[in-house]
């Protein structure tokens, strides 16, 4: 007689089957989710500064961005030649390079990051911390922010909670050849930004300290110890050519010292400026912290039992990641406010933007130590809808500077042989003229007899640049005796020297031109003048 299996058999058998097709729906869902919000107006704010610089060096060609990359703009190597790639893909398909298309790859990237927060979380904290922590993560002002940026801060980020998950599974599954991914991940990661430096030694730290201090993953952690540091020596050996260069590298000087306001800024710009979003979040990681002394004073104490988590298998886990959390916030923080307060400067929340991570998976997990799940729902959606109505205005929190529009004006008003006086303070005023020109072209370019014009291409190179004084009327009374017409254009002026000698060349071009009309924005203005009639 033909043996039939019992319906328990077929349902063990269909079960994991059922948990795969519901992961892959779940990861689905979450990057769908992460990718709209990601993608809600990516075009619609200017491009400013930053961005015009990514752009401009992607789209060199590969030989001038590799000396670029390893002779003066080491950071962020890898984002520029991804960039430049994607760059020259967009043009084989006629796509230009406007706004969408340089920011498109950071939204992408940031819709995979959420995918692999989420399978941080699941994997280490359990399903329904992961969850709340993810659901928090996508929606997240500071994180949407950088998510629409053509910088390389969501590509670190992806990079950054890649390198965490290899580095808690390497260690809980004993697993050595997670090491081998570590070692590319880390790698990678420091090569998309120099700040992950701070991560790789945070991870080395929490990784001694588990060695040493009494925990449940020190005896897995003393067996990973060679695996652990052959992988660090790997790691190094790679970044040589990087470290190199960047002894070269400028020190940040734009940045300014830090204070105890810039820190508390930092968490102000982590929840969007909302102060209920704030409250929040202390709340639920203080409960995480909390947990984590209870579980210290359990063990003290030699309590043989204590209700940790309703999955048994985190039980022995919770300890030493909530301190990896904790570090993983506190420490690159620390760090980096220390180091700024020499010559080089690091501390800011475009490069803090690695501690969102830790922070909502820390939220997420005392959410979900909440007592009572009905309790925890309630808290959980008064979270999210405080996050939610950030949303809408989380672009506003970058620095926009509006040179589309001056830019369309421009291209509008501006004849053959009209010329140029462009200035701003940090030399480069004309990038944001360009760039729009190439993107958004109609027969106008930027003139190259302008004697303002400062090629960012031979500063990259050589760190050096000469550029005429466009504010002294030797230059301009020569250079206007040469074109009919003259646009005066400042963005971005700061200090009272530099706005005394702006009004001091404006009055001398009213003095001895004809103003015939102008377009005045935030950060940026134009205004044009007749050379041939008198004022």
């Amino acid at each position: 007689m033909q043996q039939i299996l019992p319906e328990k058999d077929t349902y063990q058998e269909e079960a994991p089957r059922t948990r795969r097709s519901f992961n892959r729906g779940s990861l689905l869902l979450i990057g769908i989710v992460a990718l709209a919000l990601n993608l809600y107006r990516l075009g619609a704010p200017s491009i400013w500064f930053d961005e015009m610089l990514s752009v401009e060096r992607a789209r060199q060609p590969l030989d001038i961005l590799w000396k670029i990359i390893f002779s003066t703009q080491p950071n962020m190597a890898l984002y520029y030649l991804m960039l430049h790639f994607w760059l020259s893909g967009a043009q084989l398909l006629g796509f230009l390079p406007t706004e969408v298309v340089v920011r498109l790859p950071s939204a992408l990237l940031a819709a995979a990051g959420s995918i692999f927060f989420f399978l941080l979380g699941k994997r280490f904290l359990g399903t329904r911390a992961a969850w709340f922590s993810t659901a928090l993560y996508v929606t997240n002002a500071l994180q949407l922010t950088y998510a629409q940026e053509t910088r390389s801060y969501s590509m670190q980020l992806l990079l950054v909670t890649i390198t965490w998950y290899i580095f808690f599974a390497a260690i809980t599954t004993q697993n050595r050849r997670w090491w081998i991914g570590y070692a590319i991940a880390a790698t990678l990661a420091i090569y998309t930004h120099l700040f992950s430096e701070f991560i790789i030694f945070t991870q080395a730290l929490v990784f001694a300290t588990l060695l040493i201090i009494p925990n449940s993953w020190r005896t897995l952690v003393r067996k990973q110890l060679l695996a652990y540091t052959v992988s660090l020596i790997c790691i190094g050996v790679l970044l040589l050519p990087l470290l190199i260069a960047s002894l070269t590298k400028s020190k940040n000087d734009w940045l300014p010292s830090p204070t105890v306001s810039d820190a508390v800024h930092i968490f102000a710009a982590v929840g969007g400026g909302n102060k209920i979003y704030l409250a929040l979040l202390v709340i639920c990681c203080l409960v995480a912290l909390g947990r984590l002394l209870q579980i210290a004073t359990a063990r003290t104490n030699g309590a043989s039992s204590l209700k940790l988590a309703a999955d048994d298998r985190l039980k022995n886990n919770l300890s030493p990641l909530i301190f990896s959390l904790v570090c993983w916030c506190v420490v690159p923080f620390i760090i980096s406010f220390v180091v700024s307060q020499g010559s080089i400067r690091v501390f800011s929340a475009r490069y803090l933007v690695v501690i969102i991570t830790p922070l909502l998976l820390l939220a997420g997990l005392g959410l979900s130590l909440l007592p009572w799940k009905i309790f925890q729902t309630v808290v959980f959606v008064i979270f999210f809808i405080t996050a939610c109505t950030v949303v809408p205005f989380y672009y506003q929190s970058a620095q926009v500077e509006d040179w589309r529009q001056v830019a369309t004006w421009f291209q509008q008003h501006y004849h053959a042989q009209d010329g140029v006086l462009c200035y701003d303070n940090a030399e480069g005023c004309e990038l944001g003229l360009e760039y729009y020109l190439r993107a958004y072209p109609n027969g106008v370019s930027y003139p190259t007899d302008a004697p303002g014009s400062y090629p960012w291409v031979d500063f990259d190179l050589n760190q050096t640049g000469t550029v005429a004084d466009v504010l002294d009327p030797k230059v301009i009374a020569p250079y206007g005796a040469q074109h009919k017409r003259i646009f005066f254009v400042i963005a971005r002026v700061t200090g009272d020297d530099n706005l005394a000698r702006v009004q001091v060349a404006r009055n001398w071009l009213d003095s001895h031109y004809h103003f015939k009309e102008q377009i005045v924005t935030r950060l940026i203005s134009i205004r044009v003048y007749d050379t041939t009639a008198q004022p």
